[in-house]
């Protein structure tokens, strides 16, 4: 078994002990997705990657596929668009002048993309014009008011790029610029607003544990995460998931 599994099996047993029943908010971000789920929805999928959800999700990815009319995907990154098996449907192209009809889709999503948007209002009303009436846009983001997301939002980017790498073993071509513009949810709210969007639900979570890789430190980031299930910090919880809906 390499150290790297090693330490996760650690972080995973003292998860356990610190705060049961804890997940993923990948976790998270499914489940509400798949409450607020329309009937046989035209879907699509901002930023998309070369996947939807995370990487150990390939069966709930599947599921969401399945139970799909049709399932688009957008991302201006060509090599990841050409890496995502998942999607029949595959579009390169911007967010902020998107090529679809107004009124094309049912829902729309974004995992762990909003916080890489410069000009967060422009794609909220590129997003609002291609939603059909009472369409919805549900969207995974970090939340700014975390501390380990503000102390990241401080960092150039070459060094958040080598973190990345060591903490998540995740390439530098999966990682790409932030602005945390549309990341509180007074941000959210007000933004949305704005868009001509209610707000149907924003949870806040915590997602799974960064500190993995640095042996027991982990347990001081559980001991937090047990923190902030009481009610007055949990606006400091690492993850939001919105659910936006156009009238």
């Amino acid at each position: 078994m390499s150290i790297r599994n090693r330490l996760y099996r650690f972080s995973w047993k003292w998860e356990r002990r610190i705060v049961p029943g804890h997940t993923s908010a990948q976790n998270v971000y499914f489940r509400i997705l798949k409450k607020h789920l329309p009937q046989q929805p035209i879907w699509l999928d901002l930023g998309c990657g070369h996947q939807l959800f995370a990487d150990w999700m390939k069966e709930e990815e599947m599921e969401m596929v399945r139970w799909s009319k049709q399932l688009v995907g957008i991302d201006l990154d060509r090599p990841s668009l050409l890496k995502h098996s998942g999607l029949r449907d595959k579009v390169e192209g911007s967010l902020a002048a998107m090529p679809f009809r107004n009124g094309s889709f049912d829902l729309v999503t974004a995992n762990m993309v909003v916080e890489h948007l410069g000009d967060p209002d422009r794609i909220l009303r590129e997003i609002h014009g291609i939603l059909k009436s009472g369409g919805l846009f549900v969207f995974h983001t970090p939340n700014y008011l975390n501390f380990k997301i503000f102390l990241a939002s401080l960092l150039p980017q070459a060094v958040k790029n080598r973190l990345i790498l060591f903490f998540e073993d995740r390439q530098e071509e999966d990682v790409f610029p932030t602005f945390y513009r549309m990341n509180t949810p007074t941000q959210v709210r007000q933004r949305s607003a704005r868009a001509g969007f209610e707000v149907i639900n924003l949870t806040l979570v915590d997602s799974s544990a960064t500190t993995a890789m640095l042996g027991p430190v982990v347990i001081l980031e559980l001991l937090w995460f047990k923190f902030c299930r009481w009610e007055r910090l949990q606006s400091l919880r690492t993850s939001m998931i919105v659910v936006l809906r156009k009238p």
